[in-house]
C-alpha cells in the first residue's frame, strides 16, 4: 500500500504468536525522512536499553510528541518498540535540524501507554 509520507510495516514472530504493529506516516518533529543523527547522553543507558534498541524504537515509533504542551522546553518523547517488540519510551532534545540527543530510554511505563494503541491491549 503506497504512503504519501514515510511508511513502515513491522512484524515480529514471538513464540508462535504474530504481533503486528503498523506504523503509518511517521514524522519526527524535527526530521524529514528519518535521516538524522542521534547522539546519546550516558543517562540514556541507565535502564539497560541498548543503542541498537533505541535506534530500532525510532524506526518503529508509534508516537512522537512534546513531553509538555509547551514545546519551548525542547523535550520530546517517542513510543516505539525494541527488537523483542517491547514498547519503549525514549526522550530526546533537538540539537539542530539534523541532530537529536537521547537522554532517557526505558521500558514504556503505563502512564505513557495511553499515547499508543496496541492491538489486544486495553490501555485505558
Amino acid at each position: 500500500m503506497p504512503c504519501s509520507d514515510a511508511c513502515t510495516f513491522f512484524i515480529v514472530i514471538l513464540s508462535g504468536t504474530e504481533i503486528r504493529a503498523l506504523v503509518f506516516q511517521i514524522k519526527l518533529h524535527h526530521s524529514e525522512g528519518m535521516n538524522f543523527n542521534i547522539e546519546f547522553n550516558q543517562a540514556a543507558f541507565a535502564h539497560n536499553i541498548t543503542e541498537d534498541d533505541i535506534r530500532f524504537a525510532f524506526d518503529t515509533a508509534r508516537y512522537d510528541g512534546s513531553i509538555d504542551e509547551d514545546e519551548s522546553d525542547n523535550k520530546y518523547i517517542i513510543i516505539g518498540f525494541d527488537r523483542k517488540a517491547n514498547p519503549l519510551e525514549i526522550m530526546y532534545n533537538v540539537i539542530d535540524e539534523n541532530t537529536i540527543n537521547v537522554f532517557h530510554a526505558m521500558k514504556c511505563r503505563k502512564n505513557y501507554l495511553h499515547l499508543i494503541k496496541i492491538r489486544g491491549e486495553d490501555n485505558g
